[in-house]
């Protein structure tokens, strides 16, 4: 019934003192740090945490898969041109496939 304009799907990021690094650093609530490398944190491209039941990868299409779902359904593609950062895209590309690489 709402029909926003604008979405974000972001993965989780377990910050350094915040409550979910420590949850994930003793295996608490499924969480699973990946690497203590800043350079992989981040909510839309990183490797720093996954879930147990749940491998990075899969938590990265499942988020790839929302924002196709949103920003391509009839009506809304004109926004996502407006939304997009297309500095960012072949970042997030090579990302992809440097983790398709590596599995």
């Amino acid at each position: 019934e709402v029909d926003p304009d604008f979405a974000a799907f972001s993965i989780l990021s377990p910050f350094p003192g915040t409550e979910i690094m420590k949850m994930a650093e003793k295996g608490e609530g499924n969480l699973r740090i990946l690497s203590h490398n800043w350079k992989k944190y981040g909510k839309q491209i990183g490797n720093a945490l996954s879930l147990e039941n749940v491998p990075r990868r899969d938590l990265e299409m499942m988020q790839m898969k929302s924002y196709v779902k949103f920003y391509l359904r009839p009506g809304k593609i004109t926004n996502m041109f407006r939304v997009v950062n297309l500095k960012g895209i072949p970042i997030y590309v090579m990302h992809q496939i440097k983790n398709m690489l590596s599995y």
